[in-house]
């Protein structure tokens, strides 16, 4: 069943650090899933670390600053769990 390994349902088994990111336009995940999963993380107490939704993007993000933004918060993590 779908259910059973769809990460929105299974929250509770994800303990690592979760960076997650969408385009509001996005058509293969739309971002309200997006936002779904945030919440599921947060009610078992794994807030996202990040959650990127970029207004007038879809799956790949199209404008540099949305770009630079996405990447900067990316690296931020990246510095944040593994260090320089």
């Amino acid at each position: 069943m779908v259910k059973d390994i769809s990460p929105v349902y299974n929250g509770a088994e994800i303990k690592r650090p979760v960076f997650l990111r969408a385009g509001a336009d996005e058509t293969r995940v739309p971002h309200v899933q997006i936002t779904s999963m945030a919440t599921e993380l947060s009610d078992w107490g794994n807030v996202p670390k990040a959650v990127v939704i970029k207004r007038r993007e879809g799956y790949r993000f199209g404008t540099l600053d949305n770009n630079v933004d996405l990447y900067n918060q990316m690296l931020a993590l990246l510095h944040e769990q593994i260090g320089k």
